[in-house]
């Protein structure tokens, strides 16, 4: 079908085309402007003299001397006026949580005529209420406009509600509130006008009442076209309406859709008294056209939905739909959701030669706004500790030191910065550490004064000039957006001054930022060749052959509107101002007419039932098609993954000379040592040892703020460790550990009792001491800082466990304690021809009294404390069975054959497992080794050591390659799973 804008060109040519030299053509949008300018310079003939061609708020704005004021202006003219009132006392940072509503609120007073003191009436004065608060020729209008009577009912209903509670706070802040706002709007108004300013609400309410009042106006256009308008204010009306009875105007209306002509639609609600108030003076009408080939898929995914765009539109071009792929200027691309605006452009065909991008790129998608919002994160976060000194939270400088601009920046300093944070778990890192360190990005991390806006000001400035030193000139959405950056911080910087506000650096910078939400990056290019990509308020008054529209989901597309306004929907609604009711209507007007003329669409939404990141629900648009207006060139379909399953093949490592070469590390002589816990790992999965220390690779160690199972183990120990130490004589709080061999001690019942008595701190400050060095990273003169949070309380949990645990070693007493973490290395002989470097360290190394057949025996004992669910009853087998979990058991025995064979140590020693979580309920008992407690590890020995030779020989057996573990439920801690494809 012809495009409606070439109808109304054509129909004027024809008509008039020799005395549209003074006519003026008005549209909603520049867009649909420019292609009524190529329309209509296709019809006239060479050399015409072309019409005035413009847009509505251009058009309003020719009616005054005053100067569109822009967001900042308007919000610190109202903060400004508002402060002034009598009674009003409120700081900028509470203002301006509401400010912006309130000037969107009174700028639709002003678009809809809106006598302002009658909306913000005094409810004080209810019973004075009548049904003539409009203007007789603003009840004239809207009655005849909305063909009901708007005006009465729904506002008394309104009013009514408040007369139940009339003593509430909340009643009262309303009333309060209302009181000021018809003041507050006159002020507003009146301010701004002195500076030569006005709000678009006030250009168009003047443009509307100088036309009505002003007999002597004498306007440059002899007629003025108003084409492709849909739901029209109050003041709009005005306007078309005066220049309708001067004789002055004609209006062209899109509504050839057989949709909008359903009496039920809500596309056509407003389009039918448009038509009927404001006629065209020449037909354009054509026949009813049928609906065009609809295809609707669902795609579950959201990057699929461009890609399968991108699919159609290679048909289209196979099939020769796009007749042209040079200059695809009948077909497009519509995208409600811009976030999906570079996957579509990186998804368009090769075969496509051009394209034109109009919907703009939203700032905030771009990489350097996430920087600069990283950044700025960094900053409203800092804290400062009780010395006074900054100090930022790891999180937020792991997310900087990780953005690649930045860190190419002083990739050395970066890396040494993250290793020093990682070595010593600072999780909140000192600011003069990260200067030291990196002192090439203080321009990032230099603290301001979060009190003034001028020193977030400078600030921002800086980084800017030194973002844009990090990134690529070619990148010309990175520095577009450093560009309006820095304008927005110069404007609302100079505004500040103007109006002397005092705000803090936190309110600046939350002003920026919202600023540049809305903002984007506008494509330079000719709109009138390539295939169109464009949103959906750019496609008004367009037509095109061939249509392909995403993300047609619910809250998408129709997008969901709030109302965010002081005025309540029932005084919108009686004084006809726009609603969220209006917007239904706008955006189903915006989809049928979009579709009406067109030959081919698609139509594509995520199908995804769950996961999908804004709805789940497909459109109405679609179901209507689908059951109200279903044609048989009407298709639905899903695209369906067949996401194939293949068996992996399982991962083996071949043992080549470079992997032998690393082996002999672990060998006498070598640099490195196994122990009983590698040799576990081996047992449980050897492709986990062979990339843990073979390799080197190891697991990130997160670091975070809570005190995770790992670190509180090492706490428990610590303490443990402290407490028995401190009975050998050594003061734990005074070194980490004592320089010299510590003599074994009798520990007696008094000396446990009083331990743990309520009154006695010293518990408590080995706890405290504890957490501060192995969590809180605190250096040794500040261990005994009390502890707060978070820490506190694990502090508590901790003490319970250790007090369990002293309860249960007064049972023992007297015992003799030897040592606590020792250490034993060595070189420990396998066989014949191979001898490996050991290292282990034993928890605790005790000797107790035993009744054994019937006699009292000492018994030296070799404790491992565990704070997680070891058992401590299994089989011998399955110590050296793939993916068992007796690890602890073979530990234990791994440390009783060390210490014979470098001690030549033969006496009995038992095993024990001390499970810190059952403590309270459970008494101390030796391991069972097939339901028989393991009172002397020699009992098994020398089946164990054929074992575990048996396994450390096969480590280093070159014919033995390393493999991933059978066992799957030993992958669900191991930091490699992704390798293996393991869950």
């Amino acid at each position: 079908m012809k495009p409606f804008l070439r109808q109304v060109a054509e129909t004027y040519v024809e008509h008039e085309g020799s005395q549209m030299i003074d006519y003026c053509f008005v549209f909603p949008n520049k867009r649909s402007a420019r292609f009524f300018q190529h329309f209509l310079s296709e019809a006239l003939p060479p050399s015409s003299v072309y019409p005035a061609i413009t847009n509505i708020s251009d058009f309003v704005g020719e009616f005054s001397d005053k100067i569109e004021a822009n967001r900042y202006e308007q919000l610190f003219t109202l903060y400004d006026e508002y402060r002034q009132l009598p009674g009003i006392d409120i700081d900028f940072e509470k203002f301006l949580y509401w400010g912006e509503m309130l000037a969107g609120d009174f700028n639709d007073v002003d678009r809809y005529l809106v006598d302002a003191d009658a909306l913000f009436v005094n409810v004080r004065r209810l019973r004075e209420i009548s049904a003539n608060y409009l203007t007789p020729s603003q009840i004239e209008i809207i009655r005849r406009y909305w063909g009901e009577d708007r005006t009465r009912m729904t506002v008394d209903r309104f009013w009514n509600h408040l007369e139940k509670n009339p003593d509430t706070p909340q009643h009262q802040h309303f009333l309060k509130l209302w009181e000021v706002l018809a003041p507050l709007y006159h002020a507003f108004h009146r301010r701004l006008e002195e500076q030569g300013l006005a709000s678009s609400g006030m250009l168009y309410r003047n443009a509307a009442e100088r036309l009505d009042s002003d007999e002597d106006l004498r306007l440059p256009y002899s007629r003025v076209i108003f084409v492709g308008f849909n739901v029209l204010s109050t003041s709009e009306i005005k306007i078309f309406s005066t220049l309708q009875k001067l004789g002055l105007a004609d209006f062209y209306w899109d509504f050839n859709s057989l949709p909008m002509n359903d009496a039920d639609s809500r596309a056509g609600r407003f389009m039918r008294r448009n038509i009927k108030e404001f006629p065209s003076m020449y037909p354009i009408e054509e026949p009813l056209p049928e609906m065009p080939k609809i295809d609707i898929i669902g795609v579950p995914s959201n990057v699929g939905q461009v890609k399968t765009a991108g699919q159609v539109i290679e048909e289209w071009v196979g099939d020769k739909t796009i007749a042209n792929p040079d200059n695809a200027i009948n077909t497009a691309v519509v995208l409600p959701d811009e976030s999906l605006l570079i996957p579509m452009i990186h998804s368009v065909p090769k075969s496509i030669r051009k394209l034109n991008v109009t919907m703009g790129f939203p700032m905030r998608l771009s990489p350097i706004a996430s920087v600069i919002s990283e950044i700025v994160s960094l900053h409203l976060r800092s804290r400062v500790d009780t010395a006074g000194n900054p100090f930022y939270f790891w999180e937020d400088v792991k997310a900087i030191l990780n953005t690649s601009s930045i860190r190419n920046v002083c990739p050395d300093d970066c890396k040494k910065l993250e290793s020093l944070i990682q070595e010593k778990k600072m999780f909140s890192v000192p600011v003069r550490t990260i200067l030291e360190i990196c002192p090439e990005l203080k321009v990032i991390f230099e603290p301001f004064d979060a009190d003034r806006h001028e020193a977030a000001f400078r600030y921002l400035s800086d980084l800017c000039k030194f973002l844009a030193s990090t990134i690529s000139p070619d990148d010309k959405i990175q520095q577009r957006f450093l560009e309006s950056y820095q304008q927005a911080l110069e404007q609302l910087d100079k505004v500040i001054g103007r109006y002397k506000i005092r705000m803090t650096a936190q309110s600046f910078i939350r002003m920026i930022e919202r600023a540049l939400n809305s903002d984007s990056v506008n494509f330079v290019g000719e709109p009138l060749q390539g295939l169109q990509i464009m949103g959906v308020l750019e496609t008004r008054a367009l037509d095109f052959d061939n249509i392909i529209l995403l993300s047609m989901n619910e809250r998408v597309f129709p997008r969901r509107h709030y109302t965010r306004s002081f005025i309540p929907d029932a005084l919108r609604h009686g004084y006809g101002m726009s609603t969220i009711d209006f917007q239904e209507s706008i955006y189903a007007y915006y989809f049928y007419r979009l579709i009406s003329r067109a030959r081919n669409v698609t139509l594509i939404y995520d199908a995804r039932t769950i996961g999908s990141t804004k709805s789940s629900e497909r459109s109405r648009y679609l179901n209507q098609l689908l059951y109200f207006y279903k044609t048989p060139s009407t298709t639905h379909r899903l695209m369906v993954y067949d996401p194939s399953r293949f068996e992996s093949e399982k991962i083996v490592i071949q043992k080549n000379e470079r992997i032998m070469k690393l082996l002999d590390a672990f060998k006498a002589g070598g640099r490195k040592n196994l122990s009983a816990s590698s040799i576990n790992k081996y047992i449980q999965c050897p492709l986990r040892f062979y990339l843990q220390y073979a390799e080197g690779y190891s697991e990130d160690n997160e670091i975070v703020e809570y005190i995770d199972s790992g670190k509180y183990g090492t706490i428990v120990h610590a303490v443990a460790q402290m407490i028995y130490q401190n009975f050998q004589g050594f003061d734990p709080l005074s070194a980490p550990k004592p320089s010299v061999e510590l003599p074994p001690v009798t520990v007696t019942r008094d000396m446990l009792q009083h331990l743990i008595m309520p009154q006695n701190p010293t518990l408590d400050r080995f706890i405290t001491a504890a957490i501060n060095r192995l969590h809180n990273c605190l250096p040794l003169k500040d261990q005994l800082s009390p502890l707060v949070g978070e820490s506190l309380i694990q502090g508590k949990v901790i003490r319970h466990n250790i007090v369990d645990m002293l309860r249960n070693d007064i049972e023992l007493t007297p015992f003799k304690f030897i040592s606590a973490e020792e250490e034993m290395t060595g070189q420990l002989q396998i066989n014949d021809s191979l001898s490996i470097n050991i290292k282990q360290i034993i928890d605790r190394v005790d000797c107790v009294k035993l009744e054994e057949d019937g006699r009292t025996v000492e018994r030296k004992r070799f404790v491992d404390y565990k704070t997680g669910k070891d058992e401590t009853r299994v089989s011998y087998d399955s110590m050296f069975t793939r993916g068992s979990n007796s690890k602890a058991e073979m530990q234990l025995m791994f440390y009783c054959h060390v210490n014979r064979c470098l001690n030549g140590d033969d006496s009995p020693i038992m095993p024990v497992i001390y499970k810190m979580e059952s403590m309270a309920s459970q008494p101390i008992t030796p391991i069972y080794i097939d339901k028989k407690p393991l009172l002397d590890y020699r009992t098994i020995y020398d089946r164990y050591k054929e074992d575990l030779n048996a396994v450390v020989s096969e480590i280093f057996d070159p014919e033995v390659p390393f493999t991933q573990c059978e066992e799957s439920k030993s992958c669900s801690y191991c930091p490699f799973k992704a390798i293996c494809g393991r869950e």
